[in-house]
């Protein structure tokens, strides 16, 4: 069975429709007064993730999970994003899947550009 990764929900079968979509996760943050726990590259497309993490990051999130991933986004804006909200909060380097990518290196290049955008 296909499946997407919408930014709300990971793993949703393609046959399955969303409905609500990014508001409906708000108001349910909102709503159960929690904390969300943001994935820079969970996201299908640039605009949805521009609109989606402006979104999240002004729920305060407790953590923000990022990934390398120049191909689809720049990690720079997205850590911009939070910049702008406020965040100061925990950032965390995503270096699995890739394929045969060293993970390793893949975190060692996420922390560089990390450190130079908060640091």
């Amino acid at each position: 069975m296909e499946k997407r990764n919408t930014g709300a929900g990971r793993g949703v079968p393609a046959s399955q429709p969303i409905t609500g979509g990014r508001d409906v996760v708000v108001e349910v943050i909102k709503a159960a007064g929690i904390a969300p726990n943001t994935g820079i590259g969970n996201f299908p497309d640039n605009e949805a993730r521009t609109t989606g993490l402006r979104a999240l990051f002004a729920l305060k999130p407790c953590a923000c999970h990022c990934k390398h991933n120049p191909d689809r986004y720049s990690l720079s804006e997205c850590i911009q994003i939070a910049k702008d909200a406020g965040y100061g909060g925990i950032y965390s380097a995503e270096g699995g899947g890739g394929g045969a990518r060293d993970p390793y290196q893949v975190v060692q290049t996420i922390l560089d550009e990390l450190l130079k955008e908060i640091g």
